[in-house]
């Protein structure tokens, strides 16, 4: 049987520790596992719209939803 304080869910997140080192009030179950890449589809073709974008030469943003 494993004890309830090992039921307690892992938290893994996608970045690295060396940039942006483990915050001090962060559990033990917080884990900074580093960056998740995918393996690209060699069929994907992205959508027109977001080809205009990148080509527009925009200034570049971030969205950070965190609590």
């Amino acid at each position: 049987m494993i004890p309830k304080s090992e039921k307690i869910f892992r938290l893994f997140n996608p970045h690295n520790p060396t940039v942006i080192p483990k915050s001090s009030n962060w559990s033990s179950r917080h884990h900074a596992i580093g960056y998740w890449f995918l393996t690209p589809d060699p069929a994907y073709v992205p959508l027109s719209g977001l080809i205009n974008f990148l080509e527009a030469d925009l200034l570049p943003f971030a969205l950070i939803l965190a609590a």
